[in-house]
């Protein structure tokens, strides 16, 4: 899943002090964002191990439910079988939306950059994804319990993208109009989408259990957006 940013490293090689911290001409703001691609890639790789070996665990457990240790079977492919499937195809996924959102300056110098910037977005949020419920969160918890746990996440996601919302207007003072729009559109978008991305059969209390992490997920993924908006400034 590692991203290749052979170009990237190129650059450091020739201008080795670059300073992420305040990147001012385009090959550096370049660099800068593969870098932090990079860093969202290795976090991801991570975590996807240890949703691996969770995977593996669940698959011998059920796989220990019937007499014999043979387990009971629908044909399919198991939890880890499936995981790796997914993750393939979300990468694919990955690669190809940062590709056609970067297109927005195709054959520029900007194109790099919102290529990598894309990834990293993309990357933390399926992060998130596969890390599940809040660390935080108590081991086998009961529902109740649970919920409380996942809704001061949510609280704690609310409040960095308001910290992060404030500081994107202070650096961005003449696109605070357009800032407002997009953001009361991406609000409406969040709870339409977090309404219906929960399936209908599911228990009533699991819907309430997804909305509140599909709210999270995207609320935090909002947050490095803003942040990122916030850092290249105007």
């Amino acid at each position: 899943m590692s991203i290749a940013l052979p170009l990237a490293l190129l650059l450091a090689a020739q201008d080795p002090a670059w300073n992420c911290d305040n990147p001012q001409a385009q090959q550096e703001m370049n660099y800068c964002a593969a870098q932090d691609a990079e860093r969202a890639d290795a976090e991801l790789n991570s975590v996807y191990r240890t949703a691996i070996e969770r995977a593996r665990a669940a698959d011998r457990e059920y796989a220990g439910l019937a007499d014999g240790g043979g387990g009971p079977s629908d044909g399919g492919p198991g939890e880890e079988a499936t995981l790796r499937e997914a993750q393939r195809a979300w990468v694919s996924f990955r690669d190809a939306h940062c590709r056609l959102e970067s297109f927005e300056a195709r054959g520029g110098t900007m194109q790099p950059m919102l290529d990598s910037g894309c990834k990293a977005t993309l990357t933390r949020a399926r992060t998130a994804e596969l890390r599940g419920p809040n660390p935080d969160c108590p081991e086998n918890p009961e529902p109740a319990q649970l919920m409380q746990c996942l809704e001061r996440g949510l609280t704690r996601a609310d409040a960095a993208l308001n910290r992060q919302w404030q500081e994107a207007l202070t650096a961005l003072p003449n696109s605070a109009e357009q800032l407002r729009t997009a953001q009361r559109a991406w609000l409406a978008y969040r709870d339409a989408h977090c309404a219906v991305a929960i399936p209908a059969v599911a228990s009533v209390e699991t819907q309430n259990l997804e909305g509140v992490l599909c709210r999270t997920r995207l609320t935090e993924a909002r947050t490095r957006e803003l942040a990122d908006l916030a850092a290249m400034g105007e």
